[in-house]
């Protein structure tokens, strides 16, 4: 019959068997079993215990479970059973037969069999192990675990990873054999001071009821977890870097601006062979190239940046970056004064990302095409081949709130440099 013992909801099913079976529920219906403390729940242990004494009639051995269960729980947990049995079913030695009985003479006989199978499990980050929702232990980071003596069958196997991450697959365990399974997560890096962490994931990219170049709206994944500023490059970090300071407002906490977009790949490279990366640029004069395998600093991709600008995988589906009101997370026309402020002070986004939206525009690596959208691939989305122009985002001190939505896209010149443009970098996480 259907092996459907889970309903779903929290609880145990109904199971619909045919006449002449017997059903066992760990607990009554609607309840959930408690795990136990060893390989095996409380109700799995009691029903080993007693189903090995042979001579022993099943339902006498049921209501000797069900009393143990009862004790070991404090009463929490009632072992359940739906039988349409006609005759007696006791259990015999291994090996030996479980007869069925109408009273005085046994009836017919049937064997009982059970297939049995093994799980060899590898982990390259430490976790614990749990077999179909039941703790197997701990796994040390690069080590193996086995599990024998599991009934052939369809389990979930999951790891709870030490630093909040999980994964679960699903294993097929076959008789006389040991199935071999591979957790490959890999514990990132911290993120490096002054940056968070923004995950993979997908979002809705553009707006419909924006400008002709944010549609159509489509779906993008961006497959790779990044690390990005959380502030704009100040000009005391810029400094640092490229040993100049060419902002028309001066400030070490003001973001840098009057810079090109062949300056910003500059100060990426420059800074990554200072922190001992692999530089994620070839620059030959004009011509500039990216290395997507280098772990270096680099300025986020268009898709990255609205990605990030909306929250990540913690959107709350906001306008602007982390409010639906400019003036929270923005300096721009109304509250600006004409110029730029220091960075993170106004409210951060879902990401603890500060100044996504106002201060100054921020570069992004993509070349710009006003209809780019509509064949944009789905996964990493990395802007078309050619093209003059490279796209900024984020709006700045001297625009209107429209232009600081996470959706509106600009563009400028390679080589442009305004007192309303700059930038923040980004690494790859992995």
């Amino acid at each position: 019959f259907q092996r459907s013992f889970r309903s779903s909801s929290r609880g145990l099913a109904v199971v619909e068997a045919p006449r002449g079976s017997l059903v066992i529920y760990a607990t009554s219906p609607g309840s959930v079993a408690a795990e136990g403390k060893g390989r095996n729940g409380i109700f799995t242990g009691a029903l080993l215990r007693h189903i090995k004494t042979p001579g022993t009639e099943v339902e006498a051995m049921l209501k000797r479970v069900r009393r143990d269960v009862e004790a070991e729980t404090g009463n929490k947990q009632t072992p359940w059973s739906h039988s349409s049995l006609t005759g007696d079913f006791y259990f015999a030695e291994k090996g030996g037969q479980a007869a069925l009985a109408t009273g005085e003479e046994p009836g017919p006989t049937i064997t009982v069999e059970k297939d049995y199978g093994s799980l060899e499990i590898g982990v390259k980050t430490a976790g614990t192990l749990y077999l179909g929702g039941i703790t197997q232990g701990h796994i040390p980071g690069g080590g193996t675990a086995r599990i024998s003596d599991i009934e052939a069958g369809s389990y979930s196997l999951e790891i709870r990873y030490d630093d909040g991450e999980k994964e679960i697959k699903t294993v097929n365990v076959m008789k006389d054999s040991t199935v071999r399974v591979a957790f490959d997560y890999v514990e990132r890096p911290p993120a490096p001071e002054g940056f968070v962490l923004v995950e993979a994931g997908t979002f809705r990219m553009g707006f419909d009821s924006g400008y002709d170049n944010e549609r159509p709206v489509h779906t993008v994944m961006i497959s790779k977890p990044f690390f990005m500023s959380n502030y704009e490059v100040t000009q005391k970090q810029w400094r640092e870097v490229m040993s100049t300071n060419p902002s028309h407002f001066k400030g070490d906490s003001l973001p840098v601006e009057n810079i090109s977009w062949y300056d910003t790949v500059e100060y990426c490279n420059r800074l990554s062979r200072k922190e001992g990366l692999t530089p994620a640029y070839r620059i030959s004069g004009k011509n500039v190239t990216w290395d997507p395998s280098a772990n270096g600093y680099r300025l986020p991709t268009e898709a990255e940046w609205e990605y990030a600008a909306r929250g990540g995988n913690r959107s709350r589906g906001y306008t602007y970056a982390g409010s639906n009101a400019a003036g929270d997370v923005g300096w721009y026309e109304d509250n600006s004064g004409s110029k730029t402020h220091p960075v993170g002070r106004k409210r951060p986004n879902e990401l603890g990302l500060y100044d996504m939206s106002g201060n100054v525009w921020e570069w992004c690596w993509d070349r710009y095409d006003e209809d780019y959208y509509a064949s944009s691939p789905f996964t990493d989305p990395g802007g078309p081949s050619s093209g003059s122009l490279r796209v900024a985002r984020g709006g700045s001190w001297f625009l209107l709130p429209r232009h600081l939505r996470a959706a509106f896209r600009a563009d400028d010149i390679l080589s442009f440099r305004v007192k309303y443009l700059g930038f923040r970098p980004v690494r790859t996480a992995e």
